[in-house]
């Protein structure tokens, strides 16, 4: 399996505030037909401070290895490759719009994001195995995908103290084998905080990240056809993960000390609707996320040499 691609860019300067940035990229396979993909990007610099910046390209993506050949299998997975995948091709759009607050020992960097992504022939993990086995993922090619997202970034300094906040809020449109039942929108939340400080005075930071993702939605099999499959959508329970560290410095910040808690909610098990429903009971299996709440020490120290 050998991947070739030949690829250039330029920059026009067009005036100081305002430029554009045009590519292309080639691609050769000794497996796929040969693709192009280009793309193009303006930024441009707006009064006070604003900075708007637009990317617009097409691209195809070639399967990997992995997707096309891979068999992996533990006591927790059963994800297959498969030959038989074909090349995505995908286009994707994005406008960003930033500002930098500047006030006395601090600052606030904001940034407001759209975007618009559409596949044709994605590849994707889909449930393929029947109701009542094991649970199997098989790489396929979603006929269609379509992803719209609005999100907002933010980032506060202080002196010492730092902040990050981010918030996405999305619509996903996957369609497999053209089914009528799959040409509707799912919307999904994920939120991201990051906070630290930093005491001086006992060259100490300690830091809290929070994540939580929404809802992820996926396909499952159905019927026990396995040249005809069919497919519904199932979904996948929401999670929040947290983590925690302290940082201490000594010896002039040659040795680091780091303590810390991963998975502080103590995430295992979630739920997915990974399997059809009989007539009187709900089709639903748990997804292993994680082995539970750990503790690190981690040590470095700087050599000079």
């Amino acid at each position: 399996m050998g991947s070739y691609d030949i690829f250039g860019s330029a920059e026009f300067n067009i005036t100081p505030k305002f430029s554009i940035r045009p590519g292309m990229r080639l691609l050769n396979s000794n497996l796929f037909d040969q693709e192009i993909a280009y793309s193009v990007s303006a930024k441009y610099i707006l009064p006070k401070g604003y900075e708007l910046r637009a990317v617009y390209g097409m691209s195809p993506r070639l399967p990997n290895y992995e997707e096309l050949y891979s068999y992996y299998f533990d006591a927790n997975h059963d994800i297959q490759g498969n030959e038989n995948l074909t090349t995505e091709k995908g286009r994707s759009a994005f406008l960003h719009l930033k500002k930098r607050f500047e006030f006395n020992e601090g600052s606030y960097t904001n940034r407001l994001s759209l975007s618009l992504f559409e596949v044709e022939d994605r590849i994707d993990l889909v449930v393929a195995s029947a109701p009542g086995d094991p649970l199997v993922y098989r790489y396929l090619n979603v006929d269609t995908y379509k992803n719209r997202n609005i999100s907002y970034m933010g980032n506060f300094r202080y002196k010492n103290f730092d902040a990050g906040f981010g918030i996405t809020y999305g619509a996903t449109l996957k369609t497999l084998n053209q089914s009528e039942d799959t040409n509707d929108y799912l919307y999904s939340m994920n939120l991201n905080f990051n906070v630290s400080y930093k005491i001086e005075k006992t060259n100490t930071t300690a830091s809290l990240l929070f994540k939580y993702t929404g809802p992820e939605y996926e396909y499952v099999q159905t019927g026990t056809d396995i040249i005809n499959p069919t497919y519904t959508r199932g979904k996948r329970q929401e999670i929040s993960w947290v983590d925690a560290t302290v940082r201490q410095g000594f010896y002039n910040n040659k040795l680091d000390v780091t303590v810390g808690v991963r998975n502080l909610f103590d995430v295992t098990r979630i739920r997915t609707s990974s399997e059809g429903a009989g007539a009187h009971t709900a089709g639903a299996n748990t997804l292993l996320m994680g082995y539970g709440r750990s503790y690190f020490v981690k040590l470095l120290y700087k050599l000079s040499i």
